[in-house]
């Protein structure tokens, strides 16, 4: 089971735009234990598709689904927690609920959230006394102010939730 990789290599890959399968192969892993790899550094990996973090571990061997697994819990608790993410860089001024709340569609760009798994980022670690779930659609209207300028954009999907999104750049 690998479960270090060298940063040089993981670097060089992403500039090569290798598929997640080339860089698999070189890497003598499964692909989904390679892109959880890459995103830990901050590199992006294009999943094949938008699959849930269970059935992308039960698709691997063991081996590596403990290694993807791990990857996917750290990464969740170092967002969550306040430690250094993406959206750091980009000098939001933020509370702590916003943070995890846009850090949790980041982790998810592209993919339709729903508003209740978004509220489980919003109240994560919060006291007894949790706000209405109605709270996620205020937070997204002020988060939307607040990246106006940056490559970010937060969609509506009418019934479903929202999507994070990054825009297109002349």
């Amino acid at each position: 089971m690998k479960t270090t990789y060298d940063d040089a290599q993981l670097r060089r890959l992403s500039a090569e735009r290798k598929s997640n399968l080339e860089v698999a192969a070189e890497l003598g892993v499964h692909k989904d234990a390679a892109r959880a790899a890459f995103n830990r550094r901050g590199l992006k990996f294009t999943p094949e598709s938008a699959r849930t973090v269970r059935d992308t571990a039960e698709r691997m061997p063991p081996e590596d689904a403990v290694d993807y697994l791990l990857g996917v819990i750290e990464d969740s608790f170092d967002a969550l927690n306040g430690g250094h993410h993406p959206i750091d860089d980009l000098g939001l001024q933020l509370g702590p609920s916003q943070r995890r709340l846009l850090v949790a569609m980041y982790e998810n760009e592209g993919r339709v959230m729903t508003k209740g798994a978004l509220y489980s980022a919003y109240v994560f670690g919060s006291s007894d006394d949790l706000p209405d779930q109605r709270i996620i659609d205020i937070q997204v209207c002020k988060l939307r102010q607040r990246i106006k300028g940056t490559p970010l954009k937060i969609e509506t999907v009418w019934g479903t939730g929202y999507r994070l999104v990054m825009a297109a750049t002349a």
